[in-house]
């Protein structure tokens, strides 16, 4: 018997008022897996710094469902995160979910992952303040990776993170083989 949307809608709702996994994919009642856009990102980050998050300063651009993944993973390993965003309402209410801070107006973050679409037009200062970051990550990858011309500078385009999360996801699957062969 399936849940009416009434139900997975509720269901939904607390498991957002818990901590769990951003992208928690559901079949009926359980939960059977998460997307790996925040591992994906904290791999990535940690395979160019040959170390890993806990501890740094790092900033994310957005709050949409990348961006609160990889928040809540960066929470998970100890980092330290900023969210910078359009909306204050909107990046407040990210900030308090993930024990994030708003996006400082001096120094920004050493590490900064964009999770913009590509078209996204970014205010002066931001460009100024990103200049400033040893690693800057654009989320897109391949043609849809154009920060680095926004922002005249290097920028790693997310093909790391792609590959990350690819491995991520097939580990995943794999190891849990048994409890989605029958999905």
């Amino acid at each position: 018997m399936r849940d009416s949307p009434g139900s997975a809608a509720a269901a939904a709702q607390a498991v957002r008022s818990t901590h769990c996994p951003i992208g928690t994919i559901w079949r009926f009642r359980s939960a059977i897996g998460t997307n790996t856009d925040g591992i994906g990102a904290r791999s990535a980050i940690e395979g160019l710094l040959d170390e890993p998050v806990a501890l740094k300063r790092i900033g994310v651009l957005g709050y949409g469902a990348t961006a609160r993944a990889i928040l809540a993973e960066l929470h998970d390993c100890d980092a330290y995160t900023f969210v910078w965003g359009r909306n204050a309402e909107r990046v407040d209410e990210t900030c308090r979910r993930y024990e994030a801070q708003t996006w400082p107006k001096r120094n920004p973050p050493e590490i900064v992952l964009s999770t913009l679409p590509p078209e996204a037009v970014l205010p002066d200062d931001l460009v100024a303040a990103l200049q400033l970051p040893d690693l800057v990550i654009d989320a897109n990858y391949g043609t849809r990776s154009v920060l680095a011309r926004s922002l005249h500078r290097d920028v790693v385009p997310g093909d790391a993170m792609l590959e990350s999360q690819a491995r991520a996801s097939f580990d995943f699957w794999l190891a849990h083989l048994d409890r989605v062969a029958g999905v």
